[in-house]
């Protein structure tokens, strides 16, 4: 039974030809993660398939001759890529790009649409989603861009091309600029089918928080029901997958020998039904993967977290975000800090390890606002912490824009430094950054409870390349 599942969909009957499609994943200097409309820097070296891509590839398998570059896992230089790009000649190319490489990125699509001319080069990315359609897409070469990953317009604009979209947009024979005139996607249940995981490069790719290879990433929705005003998800409209949909894919990854899911989902358990019926399916299946997740503190519950863990759920990140109640309500986060507390310390009661994710330099916090963010982190039980810089929506930039000469790549990790409060200076918002990674990691009885949580030969590789990447970066 299990083996059918590996079987791919049938072609599609109407189509004439059978097309070629690539995903790549550009080359950068710098290992870049870009993917679900967010790009930064790696902090620690890690890499997991791009996630606009778990789902283009499930819609497209079977019905193209489907293919995947990761250029930034499999150090694939410019030069390179192009030479591969010139043998496959693809039929149509979706690229990522984000605020982080944009100009690398840019440059690179100008090339290939010099040298691919017949290629229809479509762009997904953070940087894309902004109004000035035009600008953006003359400046990055484009045919067109999809903003939302979870539509099945792809399929049509890949292989069966249209005059409306809701979710791309595109330019005509006559090179007009046709922007997003069709239905978008309804919100509720939806299927994407099995996504073609073997497509990627799994055994290369690391995740700092899996604690076993291969692993895989999974999506169980799009985007996230809540409306923190940070986050680009509060524009993007949330749908979820049908439980069925989820565990063929589950079912599928047994097989194939997974042995860990990171679920990349804004908000894991954001549907408290179909999630607590996943995981039971999960205990009953018998899965055995180990697993990590995104979630809200408010999510959680001590109920939810029996679930989780029993289902095989090791690491749990939060987005805590901030350090005072104050802005927890502002930003629309609308969660306190007794319940980020109550949550870590439940996490710690059910053996489930603890990452909090904080946000520094955005546009109304104050110096004592970062103080408290560091503050805070250190009062937590957290296993792990990461310390992200603020990026502003695309639109904050470009919307009457004439060029993209004056605007810089943006990097939401902190490796280059912007402040956009006018409270706090990039010098500020730069020493700031040092001083939360030094305060939480460098504590004596930290380190010591870090080494002594390691249990295989695989997690201590990881830890001690995870502590040089920290060394280095703070030595830089």
């Amino acid at each position: 039974m299990k083996e059918a599942l590996l079987d791919a969909p049938k072609p599609v009957p109407h189509l004439t030809t059978f097309k070629k499609v690539l995903l790549l994943n550009p080359p950068g200097t710098q290992n870049y993660i870009r993917d679900y409309y967010c790009s930064k820097t790696s902090k620690s070296d890690y890499s997991y398939t791009p996630v606009d891509f778990i789902y283009i590839s499930a819609y497209l398998n079977g019905k193209c001759d489907l293919s995947s570059i990761d250029c930034i896992t499999e150090k694939i230089s410019p030069d390179t890529l192009m030479q591969k790009l010139l043998h496959i000649k693809p039929d149509v190319i979706v690229a990522l790009t984000g605020f982080v490489s944009w100009r690398e990125d840019f440059a690179l699509f100008k090339r290939i649409k010099a040298e691919l001319p017949n290629a229809k080069l479509i762009g997904s990315g953070d940087i894309l989603l902004g109004s000035n359609i035009k600008l953006l897409m003359e400046s990055g070469s484009l045919d067109a861009i999809l903003t939302d990953f979870s539509s099945t317009d792809i399929v049509d604009y890949c292989l069966d091309p249209k005059e409306k979209y809701g979710s791309i947009s595109y330019r005509d024979d006559q090179n007009h600029f046709i922007v997003k005139t069709g239905k978008a996607e309804s919100s509720g249940a939806f299927s994407v089918g099995i996504p073609p995981h073997e497509l990627f490069p799994l055994s290369k790719y690391e995740y700092a928080f899996v604690r076993q290879k291969p692993f895989a990433t999974v999506l169980t929705d799009y985007s996230c029901p809540y409306a923190c005003t940070f986050c680009i998800m509060s524009r993007l409209k949330y749908r979820f997958r049908s439980l069925d949909n989820i565990v063929e894919e589950l079912d599928y990854l047994k097989a194939k020998g997974i042995r860990e899911i990171y679920f990349a989902d804004q908000t894991f358990g954001a549907n408290r039904k179909i999630t607590k019926e996943l995981l039971e399916k999960m205990i009953e299946k018998k899965y055995n993967f180990g697993w990590v997740c995104f979630t809200r503190v408010d999510v959680t519950s001590d109920e939810m977290l029996r679930l989780m863990k029993k289902a095989g759920c090791h690491t749990i990140i939060f987005g805590v975000e901030f350090g005072s109640n104050a802005t927890l309500t502002t930003s629309k986060k609308n969660v306190s800090k007794l319940q980020i507390k109550n949550a870590v310390d439940l996490c710690r009661v059910h053996k489930i390890r603890s990452v909090g994710t904080f946000l520094l330099g955005e546009s109304t916090q104050t110096v004592q606002d970062l103080e408290e963010v560091i503050a805070y982190s250190l009062e937590l039980s957290l296993d792990f912490a990461s310390f992200n810089t603020y990026v502003p929506r695309v639109d904050d930039h470009l919307k009457d824009a004439t060029s993209l000469d004056d605007m810089p790549c943006y990097d939401q990790s902190g490796r280059t430094i912007k402040s956009f409060s006018p409270h706090i200076t990039d010098d500020q918002l730069e020493f700031y950054h040092r001083q939360a990674v030094r305060k939480f990691y460098l504590r004596r009885n930290y380190l010591m409870r870090r080494l002594l949580s390691v249990r295989s030969p695989f997690e201590f590789q990881l830890l001690f390349r995870e502590g040089m990447h920290l060394f280095s970066t703070m030595l830089n």
